[in-house]
């Protein structure tokens, strides 16, 4: 068990509401912390949550967070409301995406090998739907390309990846070609998907 600062001083109590946002595919957490020395500031900190460990952080915006938790989105994203300190006081969204959040990005890695689709097959007209896509060498942050374009991937494991399928992207018959890639790889190989 470990316990991970929250900030200290005056100002904390605004953050009790901020949480953590663990990534636990990274073995990473991600926090606001508080330095009060001198003038308040607010800082998103990483954490390594196997060696409870800080690694790296860097300020926010302005002199306040709210007390709305982070959020994570797509495979290397994260979002926090920052209240504004101008006059008229609207609030701002600071959105973080890359290796600070998947720290695997700022390094150059071998692309995956995909092995299989667990659905070889779609038919036209179908909702949205996820695919598992199994290979090896998947690392977090490894994103797939439906014909080339990059669809939200939810690294599983390095054997695993899901990949949300619109619905737009099923509306006539035709064959896909799926490829991955690992943060700082180039392409796997491909594997081709039927819509019919």
């Amino acid at each position: 068990m470990a316990v991970l600062p929250l900030g200290s001083g005056t100002s904390s109590a605004s953050l009790s509401g901020g949480g953590v946002i663990p990534y636990q595919a990274e073995a990473k957490a991600f926090v606001i912390g508080v330095n009060t020395a001198g003038t308040a500031a607010y800082y998103l900190e990483r954490f390594d949550t196997q060696h409870f460990t800080q690694e790296q952080q860097i300020q926010l915006p302005g002199n306040s967070v709210s007390s709305l938790p982070g959020i994570r989105f797509g495979q290397d994203g994260l979002a926090y409301v920052v209240p504004n300190t101008t006059a008229s006081n609207t609030p701002q969204i600071f959105l973080m995406r890359g290796p600070f959040v998947v720290p695997v990005e700022a390094t150059t890695n071998p692309a995956p090998t995909l092995s299989s689709i667990v659905q070889g097959t779609i038919a036209v007209g179908s909702g949205n739907l996820y695919l598992t896509v199994t290979g090896t060498g998947f690392l977090p942050g490894a994103v797939v390309l439906w014909n080339g374009s990059p669809r939200t991937t939810t690294f599983v494991d390095n054997a695993h990846l899901q990949v949300a399928i619109a619905a737009a992207d099923l509306v006539s018959a035709q064959t896909i070609t799926l490829a991955s890639q690992n943060p700082g790889s180039g392409n796997s190989n491909s594997l081709t998907l039927n819509i019919q």
